[in-house]
């Protein structure tokens, strides 16, 4: 019964300010340091509901980059060069475990941060027993 209120009234909250303010939960975020001669890959799993998130990508001197989320190319080599500071799009995660390839190229010591970000209020539409889960 208490978490039934607190659900309903966290609903109530996002429906009436939810117009002004978007809250948004971080389910990745990690820099990556290519730090090595051969192509810098790396694989990460996140949980997540089944729904849309934005994924950005924030780099600094890399010049060639790949990363898939569920095997599916979110962002690939023809997409970046040395001025490509940041990039954003929107992309549908699956429900549970997800997967990331992050693949960077290019001169040694660029960064990329990764980060997914998924709308708090998807999350809440879809059930407070997904909570539990991130």
């Amino acid at each position: 019964m208490k978490k039934s209120a607190i659900f309903t009234t966290l609903l109530l909250l996002i429906h009436f300010v939810g117009t002004s303010i978007a809250a948004e939960s971080t389910l990745f975020d990690e820099i990556f340091v290519r730090n090595t001669v051969s192509p810098f890959a790396a694989i990460r799993t996140f949980r997540a509901v089944s729904g849309p998130a934005t994924v950005n990508f924030i780099s600094t001197g890399i010049s060639s980059a790949s990363v898939s989320i569920n095997d599916t190319e979110v962002f690939g080599p023809s997409e970046f060069n040395q001025k490509v500071g940041k990039i954003e799009k929107l992309v549908t995660l699956s429900e549970g475990q997800n997967s990331l390839l992050v693949v960077l190229r290019g001169g040694i010591g660029g960064t990329v941060r990764i980060q997914i970000h998924m709308p708090v209020e998807i999350m809440l539409a879809l059930g407070s027993r997904h909570l539990k889960m991130l």
